[in-house]
């Protein structure tokens, strides 16, 4: 079972497809920032590097982002030797990514699955009836109240007219309609009580769903970016050393592409939250969640 689930399908080549397509699209929306230490630029690539793992889990969306970013280094003359060092670095990123939300989306699960446990299709039968059985019951007893209540009064009345010379069965009948009344109105506050309590349940539920995806997704979007950051500033350290150049140059060329690299890490990160969840309502109306998203929960 864990092996077909784990098998990439149809479905997860057309989305790795699609979103490698878009971090293509993304990264070549740039603005490109000249240094006399080489060329950098500011881009949305890594926005959807991080929709792809969000959205595709850590391998998939590793895929996806590895790709579209290695194919713009492809087809530009100043990135071409190092496309294949961009795909594992952008591969990292949406990778590390998927990891951290996939483990959100698995607790998400297990939320819900925990609270729709315990014999839930049993407890539907038995909670239909009970509701059925306390409907009845309820109108039965209010019927009961009205007519014994009325019963009981007019015997009072004809006491107090002179009528009737024993109020006793007339007490007791009024008194045994206060009885019924009672029952009935606690019954219906109890059964508004647990009507209240679902619906302050399933608040309790979207809340704490609400909350693990925002925190999952912001901290993987982190975890993904800070991963990146460090290994494209190895490479440039390690191309730096082989390039037999300065330390001091060599530390200049770190900090200016690592405060890029930062400020490209930060715009991925506010955006792609922003953008995830409309991403999420176009899967899940295609119905591609089901196919590709929910495994990942498993």
């Amino acid at each position: 079972m864990a092996n077909k689930q784990n098998k990439i399908t149809v479905y997860d080549i057309v989305l790795i497809g699609l979103m490698a397509a878009l971090c293509f699209v993304g990264t070549y929306l740039h603005i490109d920032i000249p240094t006399p230490l080489g060329k950098t630029m500011i881009h949305f690539g890594n926005v959807f590097c991080l929709l792809a793992g969000m959205l595709l889990g850590g391998v998939r969306g590793g895929l996806a982002a590895g790709i579209g970013s290695m194919f713009y280094d492809i087809l530009d003359p100043a990135y071409i030797s190092e496309c294949w060092i961009t795909f594992i670095n952008k591969f990292m990123m949406a990778f590390l990514c998927g990891i951290v939300v996939s483990y959100g989306v698995k607790k998400i699960a297990a939320l819900h699955e925990k609270a729709q446990s315990g014999g839930s299709q049993h407890k539907t039968a038995n909670s239909t009836l009970i509701k059925t059985l306390f409907g009845i019951s309820s109108v039965v007893m209010a019927v009961m109240a009205v007519l014994i209540g009325m019963e009981g009064y007019q015997k009072i009345t004809a006491m107090v007219s002179g009528e009737e010379t024993d109020i006793t069965g007339g007490v007791i009948m009024v008194i045994g309609a206060v009885i019924l009344t009672v029952l009935l109105i606690v019954g219906v506050v109890i059964a508004l009580r647990r009507l209240f309590a679902k619906q302050q349940s399933k608040a309790e539920l979207d809340a704490s769903t609400a909350k693990i995806t925002f925190t999952t997704r912001l901290f993987g979007g982190v975890t993904g970016i800070v991963g990146y950051v460090v290994l494209y500033l190895t490479k440039n350290f390690i191309m730096g050393l082989l390039q037999h150049q300065e330390m001091a140059t060599i530390i200049t060329t770190l900090i200016t592409k690592g405060s890029i690299s930062l400020i490209n890490g930060v715009i991925a990160i506010v955006i792609s939250m922003l953008l995830a969840p409309y991403f999420v309502m176009a899967l899940q109306r295609s119905g591609l969640d089901r196919k590709v998203m929910i495994r990942s929960a498993k």
